[in-house]
């Protein structure tokens, strides 16, 4: 799976889980592909509106930060970007499952 389809499928659960449209995510992914914008929307001095939805709806697994953190993709984003993907996720009391998640230091 590449990663562009990682992050459709993400979407197309939020909306037939939660219930959830994230139309900014898909604005963004329509303008300027998956990967860039993924990393504007993680490198924000505040987490989206999407994120927090996703936080409120105790979905931050389909988070973009938890994604971003999957072995497949680690290659994709920098250091930096994994990092504050992680100390979002960990700021909002999410704790990935590390079966699925590449290791960094904090």
């Amino acid at each position: 799976m590449d990663f562009e389809k990682r992050i459709w499928n993400a979407i197309k659960i939020m909306n037939e889980k939660h219930n959830y449209n994230p139309t900014i995510l898909i604005d963004m992914i329509n303008k300027y592909g998956g990967i860039e914008a993924v990393q504007r929307l993680i490198n924000s001095s505040e987490p989206t509106y999407g994120y927090t939805k996703l936080w409120e709806l105790k979905a931050l697994d389909l988070s973009l930060e938890a994604i971003i953190l999957e072995k497949e993709w680690f290659e994709l984003f920098t250091e930096g970007d994994r990092i504050k993907a992680r100390n979002r996720l960990k700021e909002y009391g999410y704790t990935p499952t590390t079966k699925t998640l590449y290791e960094i230091q904090p």
